[in-house]
């Protein structure tokens, strides 16, 4: 798998940027992406897909309590999609 780093590194040398500008860029994108979903926007990147937050209830085991909580959703777009075909 791709670690962050290396992301970074492949970025910076097919841009031919620094390592420490591309890593400024690459967090900014990250960042901004979960305020935004923090925060209930839909963040939709056109040819790669949408991130979202979802809601899930669930029961705590052995008990009859609920509970609900939020997690992140990320949906490929069709085109992406595709691109792995």
């Amino acid at each position: 798998h791709m670690t962050r780093k290396e992301l970074i590194r492949t970025i910076a040398e097919e841009e031919n940027m620094t390592y420490i500008k591309t890593t400024a860029i690459v967090n900014a994108v990250f960042d901004t992406i979960k305020s935004r979903i923090a925060e209930g926007e839909e963040v939709s990147i056109t040819k790669f897909g949408k991130f979202k937050a979802v809601s899930r209830v669930g029961t705590i085991p052995g008990t009859s309590n609920k509970y609900s909580t939020t997690i992140p959703k990320f949906k490929a777009s069709s085109s992406f999609k595709e691109d792995l075909k």
